[in-house]
């Protein structure tokens, strides 16, 4: 097996078998609540890659993005739980931490340096069931600007084989250097259907920000307005009850983090568990009951107030109809007479 080096050019089959090692399943799980109020499983899978001995793993921001819990398996078949550390939606990049050492990283090498009509291989975990598959293509523009689901990207295009579970990945050159990771395909255009539109993100475009995730577990030098608008998720209540328990346990009344953060009635369970745990179950199910009957009766007001105009109306139709039925005889003998 040759060691990569960046310098010896190499076979697919050579290249392949210096880097698998360096490459990983990543199989994600998340916990939802559906209208009915039900907890609801779902699974994705994608790519990733080692960029560092002690388990630091590169992969998509959309492969990981709400995810409830990460695994990634090598190609040893040797599996580990992984944390998030940090991604960015805007670049489409997440840096993973498994507890290991002595890993071997990917080399990466310089997007600058590629060129169309160079040959790559993208290898990944396609349909998130073909693992550590590989496919060869050549490239097919090295600055193509595309739209992912409202993001302007700057692209490498591909003709490789690219498919669900390839995200994440790394595209190889032939000196076993990575230089780009894999992101997206163009499945279909226009009711069009296509084939060999593949697209990675030149590493050279988010070296500097996957670093800068591993060290600050986030972009530190991103201009924002400081303001977050979106709906609380199943993460963010998580968050709150664990803040919420330390406050507890430095003697903080439960009731007053229950109100505060509004966590009726998404995180019942975890509440009550904390309830047990410091002796305030019973502030905590009296601040429940409480809850449901403030929500009744703002339901029943809500309601009410939405009912009593059309019940206003309703009666004033009705009342119109009568007023028209006793009228209607009367008018039609005035008119006979106008008639005579």
């Amino acid at each position: 097996m040759k060691k990569v080096t960046g310098q010896a050019l190499m076979s697919p089959a050579e290249v392949y078998a210096s880097t698998v090692n360096s490459i990983v399943s990543i199989n994600c799980s998340a916990v939802s609540t559906n209208i009915f109020g039900q907890r609801v499983e779902s699974a994705s899978s994608g790519s990733g890659f080692v960029i560092t001995q002690d388990g630091y793993i590169v992969t998509n921001h959309h492969v990981i993005s709400g995810a409830s819990s990460v695994t990634v398996t090598m190609y040893d078949g040797t599996e580990y739980p992984a944390t998030v550390v940090g991604s960015d939606s805007d670049y489409d990049v997440a840096v993973l931490k498994i507890d290991a050492t002595g890993l071997q990283p990917v080399t990466l090498g310089s997007s600058e340096d590629v060129n169309v009509g160079d040959t790559v291989l993208a290898i990944g975990n396609p349909l998130g069931e073909l693992t550590f598959s590989m496919s060869q293509g050549i490239v097919s523009c090295c600055d193509r600007a595309i739209n992912v689901d409202g993001t302007p990207f700057n692209m490498i295009q591909v003709d490789a084989s690219i498919n669900p579970g390839n995200s994440g990945g790394p595209l190889m050159n032939l000196y076993g250097e990575g230089g780009g990771i894999v992101s997206a395909k163009y499945s279909s255009y226009s009711d069009t259907t296509v084939e060999g539109l593949g697209f990675a993100i030149p590493i050279g475009d988010v070296q500097a920000i996957i670093t800068d995730i591993m060290e600050n577990g986030q972009i530190t030098n991103k201009p924002s307005f400081g303001i977050t608008a979106g709906t609380m998720t199943n993460y963010l209540y998580r968050k709150k009850v664990e803040e919420a328990r330390e406050e507890v346990i430095q003697g903080i009344p439960l009731s007053e983090p229950l109100l505060r953060d509004n966590l009726f009635p998404p995180m019942v369970g975890h509440m009550t568990k904390i309830g047990e745990e410091t002796g305030q179950i019973e502030d905590m199910l009296n601040r429940l009951a409480d809850y449901y009957d403030e929500e009744v009766e703002m339901t029943t007001q809500t309601v009410m107030a939405v009912l009593e105009p059309l019940i206003i109306l309703v009666l004033a139709a009705i009342v119109c109809v009568l007023i028209a039925a006793v009228m209607a005889p009367m008018l039609s003998m005035y008119q006979n007479l106008d008639n005579i």
